[in-house]
């Protein structure tokens, strides 16, 4: 029996598709190897012992990879998924998130002169920092499942978005970016991967394609496939130049296909580091000779945090590292760079760093290796009188406050979803995270990849294997964001009937299936259905978390807001309170799930005419959102809209205007003129009576 870690691409049958994919020419890949000309580490001088035929030492770390468009290294073409940002209801797949609260604000406003559905207007989680996305923020009722959205986002660019901002170039800067931040998603998924025989070949498939022509490298590829093992990873990374630098260019370029094809090297280099980890606070140090651009570039990351996209080589002598710098040559154009690290490995959420002299026949004694991706602070940066640069830095955790913002949130919580609070990852989550990365960009070159990993997986798997349980949940979700509503259906099913064949039916891992099938049934809008299966989601939890477990909260959303749009307004009341007495209970009143819960509370309570109880829902969701989104965030004009609509109905004219101008100044400072937001609001405030209007 094999498992679903077997199931991978065949390199040797795809090869060809991949070439094209990555849209490069490979012969010339090896000088283009060092991921970045301008820095120069003089620990390098240690490494690379084995001669190079065609190309020297000095050559390599001179040449540059070509600069990149993050669009055609995961992408071939500018595809893009359809442009939501409609008047018209938007589909309810792309809204609906069960289990967890949303991260992102709401993508629509919704509101109109009508009462409409709540429940997810409010999601204020996290500032939307990521790329362009589409104006989704109509006023017009429409349906509001943006609160329970399963697995990923699916909210994309327009069309005229990503034509005209693209996805950034890719560059070797410093920052967060949206490069940094796939890479390093991809690489985290394979360092869990359960790996097999087959996973060495694959790597070795690769190399010897892409090297093709170069007998020296192709001859330590053969070496390569007759003598590595797991611990002596490290050693290879540093045998000669190419292995480095190759996965230093892939991680650099977001090469999606190479990167999986890597998984061994990538994974067992991890594992080494982390096997033998330090286990005590240790200060390192490194030199660079960094051009004077790069410096100025470096300079605007003081205080902040930076991500080194490159294997972080250092050494815990001083002396040996400032010895390296007498080599460097004096020029006006260069600074000599001494970073002073100091690494804490208490920090929690950090990728390992090891001492490495005794792991690699390559490497000095001293050598202290970062693995790619780590996270570093910048403490100062202060220029000396004998010309030498020093850099104060720490090692900062993956989640540091100074490190967050919204894009790598938006990335945290796909990974979240992709690897399904799985310690072991394999093919399907890493197509899974492929595919979600894709949808959030709106890049459907890379979705189609991430697909085209699950449906492959699906198809290698013998009948009856556990793991076409989570194939099988994967592809519902690729339908359903792909508002193929019948194929998502049938794949839910499919997921539902093997795990109840092979495990009782309060089953943990039931609830993302029946989560699935009751977005997939409430798109149809067969809430009988879809009731029935977020309420089986309820009684899971309960049996295993109790009553008034956290957990619960989401359920009751979900099914208040399913109550909602079928206008059975006692029974939503009852699921909204029933999460609002919850997380009352766990004095969790200022997060910005409580303030989705006041929303639909107070839409209720509007319907039922109790005007004043709705305003103080509608205020109390108001501060909340507050403390998470900008003051000028849509979501705030939304709900200054809609308590303004309450003040019209009770006849309070003149505090109606003023809240509604609140909601228009917000608009006409964030959108178009034309936009349907500023319109409608504009047309709302000159259509007001000028004589109250009597309740």
């Amino acid at each position: 029996m094999i498992h679903a870690e077997d199931a991978q691409p065949d390199l040797v049958s795809s090869i060809e598709e991949y070439s094209r994919r990555q849209n490069m020419n490979f012969d010339s890949l090896y000088k283009q190897l060092q991921p970045n000309p301008t820095v120069r580490c003089a620990n390098h001088a240690l490494i690379g012992k084995t001669s190079i035929s065609t190309v020297s030492e000095t050559e390599l770390s001179a040449t540059t990879p070509s600069e990149m468009d993050l669009s055609t290294a995961v992408r071939t073409k500018t595809d893009v998924l359809p442009d939501t940002s409609s008047d018209k209801e938007m589909p309810d797949t792309t809204k609906i998130q069960p289990e967890m609260p949303t991260t992102t604000p709401s993508q629509a406003d919704t509101s109109s002169d009508k009462e409409m559905s709540d429940a997810t207007e409010t999601q204020p989680e996290m500032p939307t920092t990521t790329p362009p996305q589409a104006d989704t923020s109509s006023d017009k009722e429409m349906s509001d499942t943006t609160a329970t959205q399963p697995e990923i986002s699916t909210t994309t660019p327009s069309q005229a978005d990503t034509v005209s901002t693209a996805l950034p170039q890719i560059n070797n800067s410093y920052a967060l970016d949206i490069s940094y931040m796939i890479s390093d998603s991809c690489f985290e998924c394979i360092t869990s991967m359960k790996l097999n025989s087959a996973d060495k070949d694959d790597f070795i498939s690769l190399c010897q394609h892409i090297m093709n022509g170069n007998d020296t490298i192709l001859a330590l590829i053969q070496e390569f496939s007759v003598s590595y093992s797991p611990d002596k990873a490290i050693s290879w990374l540093y045998k000669n130049q190419f292995f480095c630098g190759y996965l230093e260019y892939i991680f650099i370029n977001c090469q999606i296909d190479s990167i999986l094809y890597c998984r061994v090297f990538i994974h067992d280099i991890y594992k080494q580091l982390e096997q033998n980890k330090c286990t005590s606070s240790i200060r390192v140090y490194r030199c660079e000779e960094m051009s004077n651009e790069k410096f100025e570039q470096l300079k605007t990351f003081s205080g902040k945090t930076i991500a080194p996209k490159y294997f972080f080589l250092t050494n815990s002598n001083r002396e040996t590292i400032v010895s390296y710098m007498s080599n460097y040559s004096s020029t006006n154009e260069c600074k000599h760079i001494l970073f002073i690290i100091d690494a804490d490995p208490e920090i929690s959420n950090i990728k390992p760093f090891a001492k490495i002299g005794s792991l690699s026949d390559y490497n000095d004694p001293n050598d202290v290796l970062f693995m790619i991706g780590s996270l570093f602070k910048i403490i100062s940066i202060e220029e000396t009188q004998d010309g030498i640069v020093n850099i104060e830095m720490k090692l900062c955790a993956n989640n540091d406050d100074s490190s967050d913002n919204g894009l790598k949130a938006t990335f945290d919580n796909i990974k979240d979803q992709c690897f399904d609070n799985r310690t072991e990852t394999n093919v399907i989550s890493f197509g899974k995270l492929c595919f979600g990365i894709g949808t959030s960009l709106g890049d459907t070159s890379m979705r189609d990849v991430g697909e085209s990993y699950i449906r492959d997986c699906l198809k290698r798997l013998p009948d009856n294997h556990p793991d076409q349980f989570q194939c099988h949940n994967a592809l519902g979700l690729v339908e359903l964001t792909k508002n193929n509503t019948e194929a998502s259906l049938t794949s839910f099913k499919n997921a539902l009937n093997i795990k109840i064949q092979t495990s009782l039916t309060n089953d943990q891992s039931l609830v993302q299936t029946h989560n699935y099938l009751a977005v997939a049934y409430s798109k149809k809008e067969d809430f009988t259905n879809s009731l029935h299966h977020f309420k089986q989601v309820l009684t899971i939890r309960k049996q295993s978390d109790g009553d008034d477990h956290m957990k619960l909260v989401l359920c009751h959303i979900n099914i208040a807001f399913e109550y909602d749009k079928q206008n059975n307004f006692l029974e939503a009341f009852s699921h909204y309170s029933q999460a609002e007495m919850i997380m009352m209970k766990h004095n969790a009143i200022n997060e910005p799930t409580y303030a989705n819960i006041c929303s639909g509370l107070a839409k209720i309570r509007t319907h039922l005419t109790q005007y004043q109880l709705a305003l103080g829902y509608y205020e109390t969701s108001l501060q909340i959102m507050l403390r998470f989104v900008s003051r000028i965030h849509p979501d705030i004009a939304l709900t200054y809209k809609k308590i303004g609509l309450v003040y019209q109905k009770m006849g309070n004219l003149q505090q109606c205007r003023i809240e509604l101008e609140k909601a228009a100044k917000i608009y006409g400072e964030t959108q178009s003129p034309d936009n349907s937001n500023v319109t409608d609001i504009e047309e709302l405030i000159r259509n007001l009576p000028s004589e109250p209007i009597l309740s």
